[in-house]
């Protein structure tokens, strides 16, 4: 560092002169680097001797109001040198930290950068990874005019107040300057399940046969959701003929005889085929061999948090994939349609032609997204403002899973709908009963038979591995409604028309509390310490559908023929 003076004497001397120079007397700082040293002979006026002499990375002074000049000369007994010895120092502000949680409605975190760097982060996905493992998606919620450059310019880094889609789990002090406990990601990607297939051949055309037809090699086929379609979904398959990029359609019904279409079905075992025009509504294929080509994705029916012990990885190595995570449930995956389900959504989406006018309408349209599996429709008016209520239960019982549910929902309202009231979407859960029941059972029968037979007439789930098909019993999805209550002679009655069965008494029907926030895995849900008396009947919320698990299931067989007295 080297700390020098400048004056401005002249050759002249005087009182005046010395006075001005006196007045002229500047004193600066300079920041130096020594790049070489050298011992020299030099001459100071008439005086001459060894000397170092170092050779700087720079001048001294490039100011012109500080030049040494002939009219301006320094003298070299007042230039101080001070070595600095040591790492290099950042001087800045002080800054006053805020510490504690971020509160729901504080979505801002600061970021340090240009204006082309910040500019970068509009509509970003980042994530957020803490220390201990801990990771959180969040979106970029600011636009290119909330960066004003008001008092800023284009080149230096300046703070940048950024707005997320919700407020960082993690605490304030984690994101220290100096030290941060959280390293937040931007060059992420969303990433879908399932493997694609490369090019494969699955058949070959041939221009004199009428809807030619083709099975795809692997199953199952990956669908996405697509809240602009009808259905809201959308394969995941591209298909080439004679090099051409064919368009998938989901009717051949306004085709024409050149239109290069095809449609896809799934058969009941997941097994999906590509069919093609018969010259009339959609093209015929061109003849050739092996010309029907295909490029598609497999797999489905992932949904909810990733499972404990678990880490999720990519099916293959990719260029530029540092790892994978998992910050966030996995949505709109779920298993096949059921029969069932399709028996109840089907004929509400052929009788609304693609209309959303009618309760019925919005009922059908909601069944008819992945994922869903119970939908109910409502006029409501709360504070006088009239809305369409939808009550929904998914797969998956997740917020991220209803999310996409109104997204699309509020596409198909606006695209399809009249979109003259808006709609209102509300989680719908399964209510999970205990039950405790001692039946009287037919010696000539099993006693393995006469318990699943009652567990099936129950409608209990999570026997399924067993054999157990719930789905149609008292307490199965498809016989409850949102609200229905039970009464105490129905489980009775239910019970006792099992095959087996002589007589059955009751000693627990009782709603287990789900706790807050509502806990959706049956199998985390305790029986309760102690059977209560059954009453009459058992209420249910209008956003809950009640429902058995096996985990809350006590079925106790006698061999008495005769049922105990209440005084025995």
């Amino acid at each position: 560092m080297i700390i020098g003076e400048h004056s401005g004497e002249t050759p002249h001397g005087g009182f005046e002169e010395e006075h001005a120079a006196m007045l002229m007397t500047a004193w600066f700082t300079v920041v130096r680097t020594i790049q070489a040293i050298r011992s020299d002979a030099l001459v100071w006026g008439n005086l001459s001797g060894a000397t170092s002499v170092v050779t700087l990375d720079a001048n001294l002074t490039t100011s012109a109001a500080l030049g040494l000049d002939d009219d301006h000369v320094a003298d070299i007994r007042h230039f101080e040198f001070h070595e600095v010895d040591g790492p290099e120092l950042t001087l800045g502000a002080k800054t006053d930290w805020n510490s504690g949680a971020f509160t729901a409605a504080d979505t801002t975190l600061d970021f340090f950068g240009t204006y082309d760097e910040v500019l970068a982060l509009v509509d970003r996905s980042l994530l957020l990874v803490h220390d201990d493992g801990r990771t959180q998606a969040v979106k970029v919620t600011s636009t290119a005019d909330n960066f004003s450059l008001t008092g800023r310019d284009t080149v230096n880094p300046w703070m940048w107040s950024v707005l997320l889609d919700q407020a960082p789990i993690f605490l304030r002090e984690d994101f220290d300057e100096a030290a941060p406990k959280v390293t937040v990601y931007g060059n992420v990607l969303p990433a879908t399940q399932g493997k694609t297939i490369s090019e494969t051949a699955i058949g070959s055309g041939d221009a004199r046969q009428s809807f030619q037809t083709f099975a795809l090699p692997k199953a199952p086929l990956t669908y996405l959701l697509d809240e602009t379609r009808t259905p809201a979904q959308a394969p995941q398959l591209s298909i080439y003929v004679d090099g051409i990029l064919w368009s998938e359609v989901e009717t051949f019904f306004d085709a024409t005889p050149d239109d290069h279409v095809y449609i896809v079905r799934e058969d009941a075992d997941g097994n999906s085929f590509v069919q093609f025009g018969d010259g009339k509504t959609g093209a015929r294929l061109s003849s050739g061999q092996k010309n029907v080509v295909a490029t598609y994705r497999t797999g489905s029916g992932a949904y909810g948090e990733l499972k404990a012990d678990t880490t999720p990885q990519a099916t293959g190595k990719l260029t530029g994939l540092d790892k994978v995570y998992l910050p966030q449930p996995v949505t709109t995956g779920a298993a096949a349609e059921s029969e069932d389900n399709a028996r109840e959504a089907a004929p509400g989406r052929v009788q609304s032609l693609g209309r959303i006018v009618s309760l019925a309408d919005f009922e059908a349209e909601t069944l008819a997204l992945p994922n869903v599996l119970k939908a109910n429709a409502a006029w409501a008016a709360p504070e006088g403002v009239p809305l369409v209520h939808l009550t929904v239960l998914t797969q998956s019982e997740s917020d991220a899973d209803l999310d996409q549910v109104r997204g699309a929902l509020a596409t198909a309202n606006t695209s399809r709908g009249a979109a003259r009231f808006p709609i209102q979407v509300a989680k719908g859960l399964r209510q999970y009963l205990h039950i405790h029941l001692t039946a009287g059972f037919d010696p000539t029968r099993r006693e393995e038979d006469v318990t699943a037979a009652i567990q099936r007439a129950l409608g209990m789930a999570g026997g399924e591995d067993d054999g157990i098909d719930g789905e149609h019993g008292l307490f199965g999805l498809h016989a409850r409604r949102f609200g229905q209550s039970a009464h105490t002679s129905q489980i009775l009655g239910a019970a006792q028309r099992a095959e087996g069965v002589v007589w059955v008494t009751l000693s627990a029907a009782q709603v287990i509390p789900l706790g807050s926030p509502p806990e959706t895995d049956p199998t985390q849900l305790s029986v309760p310490e102690s059977d209560a008396v059954p009453a009459d009947t058992i209420a249910c919320g209008d956003t809950f559908v009640l429902a058995l698990h096996a985990n809350h299931l006590i079925i106790d067989l006698s061999s008495a023929q005769v049922a105990p007295t209440s005084e025995s």
